[in-house]
């Protein structure tokens, strides 16, 4: 539930680059569909400098006889047909749907902010509003508070409500970025109105199918309304009494239509093809009869506002809408309301500067278009907003999509420095390897030679052990030998033969006697 107040919110907590951003030139493209037409509203400039480029009036040529979805598909068509035939090249939108359509409700709560005054709001919406919660888009403005108490306004549209709106829209090739009210645009177009300290403001904007009413009080909104009455219906009781066709009475109502009220002369005869169905006081008492109603819902909406506890007089009412045109229409409400009424100019009581784009055509029907140009940061702005949480979603995201690329940018650099510190890390741990590998192989190169000489080695010293035990056995064999020599007595034994076979010495002798031989044993 987005909410608005009067007083200056923060952008909220965007990067401060993207709050610059916001400041680039842009166009906005405000959307008015209509029974009888279409209005659109070109600006471009930057966000607190808008110059009008276009104001717009595409006649649908819509009757009662054609069915919702007939409608939709001319309108759809001649927004793509303007589109292209006027090299418009939008595609986001901002765009409004009828006051009808929409539940209004005052509000009166305590002083709060933050967290509970959304809490609050969603209260007093399930208290008020005859649909569930979850089933309405909801959006408030509080315009400031006095003895304790906060003073707003709560609107809430049913969520299928707006997806049709979204559909046509589609349909078009079109997305809305905003979703306005069309009450809430009559309210917003008026902001630049001269008035006087402490009056009290009834706006009226006679349309096709309704006939919207907002009263205003220094600038707070006090009351709105659309009345489901309006241009058609004075049409359709024209068609019923005379038996002609919708477009054949518009025709007449149109070229040959006044109210009794009115100061200009009434022709003298109506075209022959009219002459015998009525003639000119008939069509004026057949006006009149009709627009009788339209008053009546103005009389109800102003008595309704003036009964309410911190209801006052209405000082006077502005007129608008393209049923306005009917002459007589000013003095007509004025005589039956008592109660001063003008038409609006809209050079003067728009904030938007239309000067250079109005045309005499536009005059009476573009005023509720023209709230949607409006900048937010005017003071006294209502700002609403029904596009569903999807688009919404969208929506912020393709306004964060420049930071979000920025950062991208970054973070692609920050990983591209990574990869080559890897790369450079690899490259490095390659070479360690290589020289590694360089090692074991000159290791393993040596390993092999050690392993030869340590052979030769091993070789060697068991030779020396073997030649060392042959030299330590001779010398045994010598040092037997000499003994052998000392102790034989050469005078009885003589020695024939001395044979060594490894642990054993065999000797052979002689001797003289037995006396010889004991000698030498």
């Amino acid at each position: 539930m987005p909410g608005s107040a009067a007083a200056a919110a923060p952008k909220g907590d965007y990067p401060r680059s993207l709050r610059m951003l916001e400041l680039a030139k842009k166009r906005l493209v405000g959307l008015d569909i209509g029974f009888h037409s279409i209005k659109i509203l070109v600006m471009s400039g930057r966000q607190k400098q808008q110059n009008v480029e276009r104001l717009l009036l595409v006649p649908t040529g819509n009757t009662p006889a054609m069915s919702e979805q007939e409608r939709e598909q001319r309108v759809s068509g001649l927004l793509q047909s303007v589109r292209k035939e006027l090299g418009l090249k939008f595609r986001s939108v901002h765009s409004m749907i009828p006051g009808r359509a929409v539940f209004y409700r005052p509000l009166r709560i305590p002083v709060v902010t933050g967290d509970r005054l959304e809490k609050i709001v969603r209260y007093e919406a399930k208290q008020q509003i005859p649909f569930a919660v979850d089933q309405v888009l909801l959006d408030y403005h509080i315009f400031g508070g006095s003895g304790g108490e906060l003073e707003g306004v709560l609107f809430a549209v049913r969520r299928d409500t707006i997806a049709q709106h979204v559909r046509l829209l589609g349909k078009a090739g079109l997305r809305p970025d905003v979703i306005d009210v069309s009450t809430i645009g009559l309210f917003n177009a008026t902001r630049a109105m001269p008035r006087e300290p402490g009056e009290v403001i009834g706006i009226v904007n006679i349309g096709a199918t309704t006939t919207d009413i907002v009263i205003e009080h220094e600038h707070t909104l006090k009351f709105s309304r659309s009345a489901p009455v309006a241009g058609n219906d004075i049409t359709l009781a024209l068609q019923n009494r005379l038996e002609r066709s919708f477009e054949e009475c518009e025709d007449l109502k149109v070229r040959f239509g006044r109210l009794s009220s009115s100061s200009e002369p009434s022709p003298e005869a109506l075209p022959p093809e009219w002459a015998p169905a009525i003639d000119p006081p008939g069509l004026v008492e057949a006006l009149d009869n009709a627009f009788e109603r339209v008053v009546t819902e103005i009389r109800r909406s102003v008595d309704y506002y003036i009964s309410q506890p911190d209801g006052m007089a209405v000082s006077r009412i502005l007129v608008s809408g393209g049923t306005s045109a009917l002459p007589g229409t000013l003095e007509f409400l004025e005589d039956r309301l008592g109660i001063p009424t003008e038409r609006i100019d809209l050079t003067a009581c728009s904030p938007v500067d239309l000067a250079e784009v109005i045309t005499p055509e536009t005059a009476h029907s573009a005023l509720v278009v023209c709230g949607l140009g409006v900048p937010d940061s005017l003071d006294h702005r209502v700002t609403m907003n029904f596009i569903p949480e999807s688009i919404q979603q969208k929506k912020e995201f393709e306004q964060k999509r420049s930071y979000i690329v920025i950062q991208a940018i970054f973070l692609a650099l920050l990983v591209g420095m990574a990869v080559m510190y890897v790369k450079k890390q690899l490259q490095f741990r390659e070479q360690v390897y290589e020289h590694v590998d360089a090692v074991n192989t000159i290791d393993d190169r040596l390993g092999k030679e050690l392993k030869e000489v340590r052979l030769e080695q091993e070789e060697m010293r068991k030779r020396f052990k073997m030649l060392q035990e042959i030299a330590e056995r001779r010398g045994k064999i010598m040092e037997n030998l000499l003994e052998i020599v000392r102790v034989t007595p050469t005078s009885y034994v003589s020695i024939t033969s001395i044979n060594i076979e490894h642990d054993r010495m065999l000797i052979k002798g002689r001797a003289s006697g037995d006396l010889g031989v004991k000698a030498f044993m």
